[in-house]
């Protein structure tokens, strides 16, 4: 007898299959209308968390219980209850199944019950900016909504609105290249929304809704008109070029985070711009720790943290990243971890690593295309890496190396950096996503394994960044 899980996997291999079949959207309609008196026991013994976990999250960041919300995708009307029960009044439920709708309707919290699709085409009867907030719970998956349906979202939900919606990264048995795609081409349109400026990110976890395997990314996305620039500091590392050039004498004073953080995008426009950050950090070592002790920097513990998680094997040899002033070995050897190499390529942030007496090599060298030296291929079981991979620092170039020194097996923790500060162009944009399709990449083909991806800010407030712990297959 199948449990609820497994309950669950086989309806869902029978929509991924339906996906891509003519009339898909029909057949799918049928498949929920035929579902739905069954469809609460089955998320029942299931244990599903998605509902519950997504309206909390919008209660977190919308405290007017009079807002006027819409549940798209509503289904059974699982998400309506969860959202009644924390007190929002008015919530309108759209569906495209009318018998799930009838079920809803029996739950008594919606105002409005609009049997609709929801894609492309404007749902009937919704005004423009009628929604002070939008909850969509598991549809951003294969064989359901499509990212052609965020025009719609946008039509319907006001300036300042919340959104809160989960993308569905499972695959199941039978799924081909065309299943992931799908799932490609939503994400690749969730940060093309928030690149243009129409959408803020507010906050972004990774959560497991039903199947064990099964993860998504769950996003709370405040609707907005204009670009927001946030700002977001790094370790010390290797540098990334652009056409533009601009001049920084080396005797400007840093103070803070943020200056640092410009100075940093400006310099990587320059010629030789590799040459000019090291020579950057290796002028700015000493004012390093200062500054981001008052920064209340967070990056490096929160890494340590999470390979000390996954890696209990405290003999474990460790490589430490654009390590700087060894802020994140420091962690490590808190954690008791006894085997910890940095590299990174400022001698002069090195001898301060140094100075900490938690490394057991310190090795000057570039991260990047480049074989680092004397490292032996899978020498490592584990890797970290906090806030290089960035704008003007470490670039995706960097990943086969890493996959030739951590063995197979091995952990690798690293942050992704979103954050963008005035005068970055097109090009800065560019470079952030050429990163996030290299870790794409390497998942979908094997190399790497997602063992879990958190959105944290770092320094301050409106600093973005994902952290990935990786196991290298």
């Amino acid at each position: 007898m199948e449990t609820g899980a497994q309950h669950v996997e086989t309806h869902l291999k029978e929509i991924h299959r339906l996906a891509i079949g003519k009339d898909s959207s029909f057949a799918i309609k049928e498949f929920y209308d035929s579902w739905a008196k069954d469809y609460d026991q089955v998320h029942d013994n299931a244990n599903y968390n998605g509902p519950m976990a997504c309206a909390e999250t919008l209660e977190k960041f919308l405290t007017n219980k009079s807002a006027i919300i819409v549940d798209c995708a509503a289904g059974t009307g699982r998400v309506g209850q969860e959202l009644a029960r924390l007190g929002f009044k008015r919530i309108d439920a759209v569906d495209f199944s009318q018998t799930s709708l009838d079920i809803s309707a029996s739950r008594g919290v919606y105002e409005r019950l609009i049997c609709d699709h929801i894609g492309s085409n404007k749902i009937k009867n919704v005004e423009d900016g009628y929604y002070d907030g939008l909850v969509c719970v598991g549809a951003l998956s294969i064989g359901h909504l499509k990212s052609d349906v965020f025009p719609e979202w946008n039509r319907i939900v006001k300036k300042g609105g919340l959104m809160v919606f989960t993308l569905s990264w499972t695959l199941v048995e039978g799924d081909t290249q065309e299943h992931q795609d799908i799932i490609h081409d939503m994400q690749d349109a969730i940060n093309d929304n928030i690149q243009k400026g129409r959408w803020e990110l507010v906050e972004k976890k990774d959560i497991s809704l039903v199947l064990k395997d099964g993860r998504a990314d769950m996003y709370t996305i405040r609707r907005i008109t204009q670009f927001t620039s946030t700002i977001y500091v790094h370790a010390s590392t290797n540098i990334l070029l652009s056409s533009r050039l601009f001049y920084i004498t080396m005797d400007t004073d840093i103070q803070d985070a943020e200056t640092q953080l410009k100075l940093i995008h400006k310099l990587s426009t320059r010629k030789n711009s590799s040459s000019a950050v090291k020579e950057f950090y290796d002028n700015w070592a000493d004012q390093y720790d200062k500054v981001y002790d008052n920064a209340n920097y967070n990056g490096p513990m929160a890494c340590a943290d999470t390979l000390g998680k996954f890696l209990a094997n405290r003999s474990a040899r460790i490589v430490d990243c654009a390590a700087g002033t060894g802020r994140v070995g420091v962690q490590l050897a808190r954690l008791g971890f006894k085997r910890i190499d940095a590299v990174d390529f400022s001698q002069k942030s090195l001898d301060i690593s140094a100075s900490r007496g938690v490394y057991e090599r310190l090795i000057c060298d570039h991260l990047g295309s480049n074989k680092i030296k004397n490292v032996e291929d899978g020498y490592y079981e584990g890797l970290i890496c906090v806030g290089a991979l960035s704008i003007g620092h470490l670039s995706c170039d960097v990943f086969p190396e890493w996959n030739r020194i951590v063995k197979k097996g091995g952990l690798m923790v690293f942050t992704l950096s979103w954050t963008l500060v005035e005068g970055d162009t097109q090009e800065h944009k560019d470079i952030i996503h050429d990163m996030q399709d290299a870790i794409n990449d390497n998942i979908q083909k094997g190399r790497w394994e997602l063992v879990e991806k958190m959105d944290i800010s770092l320094i301050l407030q409106d600093g973005r960044a994902d952290m990935y712990t990786i196991r290298r297959m």
